[in-house]
């Protein structure tokens, strides 16, 4: 069988690569396809990916994105069409799930954030994967069907986190005093259809607050060059220290070796709670069943408003071994991909 992925997000890499090393080690062919946007194209590279680039990022405005949407969609059924492909797979991915649909082939629909684009992935995708943490009930108020749904077990990022292994070599060369106290920011997405304003005001006050210590390092992961070149101009003259990437990094790394996580989006924060790093959510768009579960188990804290900047404990932590993660999951996931295929035979 040959199962074409496509990736939008950097997340995405981290998840399906040990889904695709499963599947080509059971024989089967993988293609990929990657959307050119943030750090995509290299952290394929750093996986080991070799992706055909189609399309790019739209922006945030509502007609540029609605083009896009067709643009890509109709590069993603000429470039695949007389490919023999058996499924299209994705995390989000709208544009695939309708090529697949004019292509006639069956695709999987994998979401963790129930309020995305449910609609259109019910309406043309062939099954949704998604966590059990997102009770079953949300997804049928949704539409979907309980036949067409799959609950795998745990969250995504348990997919790959147990695989990760500490750099603590390729981190010291960052130079970070021993006494500083290192946080990793990640700011939320300004072009998202989640995207809420009150997020990015939330941002800049908490990088504010945390770059007023000089005892602290904060570690920002930009979402493209110009968030990183933006806040170091709005920061300039603050005591604490700020380091910025300018090309893509080992992200797990860097949560693992920090003292907490203030993140924006979704998956990094995910992945710091699943490496038993404490982290703050600053997320203020409609929030996900998935972030209710960490939050209730004590693994997710949120920040909602100015007025709460105070809870996140600007401190040391001690490191403990890596634990997260189920070392199966990918397994699972691509035992169900092979099962979808013949299913759908």
């Amino acid at each position: 069988m040959t199962f074409w992925f496509d990736l939008c997000h950097p997340p995405h890499v981290l998840f399906f690569s040990p889904q695709i090393r499963a599947l080509e080690n059971r024989g089967h062919r993988c293609f990929v396809t990657v959307r050119d946007r943030f750090q995509v194209k290299d952290l394929c590279v750093l996986h080991g990916l070799d992706p055909l680039v189609i399309g790019r990022d739209y922006g945030k405005e509502t007609a540029a994105k609605a083009a896009g949407f067709l643009i890509r969609t109709a590069q993603l059924v000429r470039a695949c069409r007389g490919r023999r492909l058996s499924l299209a797979v994705s995390q989000g991915s709208t544009y695939q799930v309708v090529a697949a649909s004019l292509l006639g082939m069956p695709s999987v629909f994998m979401t963790d954030y129930e309020h995305v684009f449910l609609g259109i992935a019910n309406r043309f995708a062939t099954r949704l994967f998604f966590p059990s943490a997102i009770p079953a009930r949300i997804l049928r108020d949704r539409g979907v069907p309980p036949s067409k749904g799959y609950a795998y077990p745990g969250l995504k990022e348990d997919a790959y986190v147990h695989r990760f292994k500490p750099d603590t070599a390729a981190f010291s060369r960052l130079k970070i005093p021993h006494h500083s106290v290192t946080v990793v920011l990640r700011a939320p997405s300004v072009s998202a259809h989640y995207r809420n304003p009150e997020s990015e005001i939330l941002f800049n006050r908490v990088t504010e607050a945390l770059l007023t210590h000089r005892g602290v390092t904060v570690l920002f992961l930009p979402r493209s060059a110009e968030d990183g070149l933006n806040l170091r101009q709005r920061v300039s003259r603050l005591p604490g220290r700020l380091i910025v990437p300018d090309r893509a990094v080992d992200a797990l790394n860097w949560i693992w070796h920090s003292d907490l996580v203030v993140g924006g989006g979704g998956t990094m924060n995910r992945e710091a709670a699943a490496l038993g790093v404490p982290v703050y959510s600053i997320f203020r768009g409609r929030t996900g069943a998935v972030d209710r579960h960490l939050n209730r188990s004590g693994r997710l804290t949120f920040i909602e408003n100015e007025s709460q900047i105070g809870r996140i404990r600007v401190v040391k932590r001690v490191r403990r071994t890596v634990s997260g993660g189920q070392s199966d999951l990918a397994e699972i996931l691509a035992r169900e991909l092979i099962r979808t295929v013949s299913g759908h035979a």
